[in-house]
């Protein structure tokens, strides 16, 4: 579940409601989707469910995921506080409606 983010539209919802500065929400995402991963994946290897191509694939996709990462933070630095309202809740509200749409057809 974690490695497949679904985890994360509920969190941003419960962080939502939260009254955390915008760098403790994030911080707080950071940490969450860290930690659980590291644990799907610790799950995963003693289970026998990572094999060679998992692993290659996953080391193709390191560094556009840590190019997305210093992308993310540098636009954090640069951008003005805002309330997670007004960023994270339409993102959620467009992916939810995407994939209703996505399952209709």
């Amino acid at each position: 579940m974690t490695l497949a983010s679904s985890g994360g539209p509920p969190l941003m919802l419960y962080l939502l409601h939260q009254r955390m500065r915008p760098v403790a929400l994030r911080a707080t995402a950071i940490l969450f989707f860290a930690a659980s991963s590291g644990a799907s994946l610790i799950g995963l290897g003693l289970a026998g469910g990572l094999d060679g191509t998992t692993l290659s694939r996953a080391a193709w996709l390191l560094v556009p995921a840590l190019l997305g990462n210093a992308l993310g933070q540098w636009a954090f630095e640069r951008s003005p506080p805002r309330s997670l309202k007004v960023t994270v809740a339409p993102l959620l509200i467009v992916l939810s409606i995407w994939v209703l749409v996505r399952e209709i057809l």
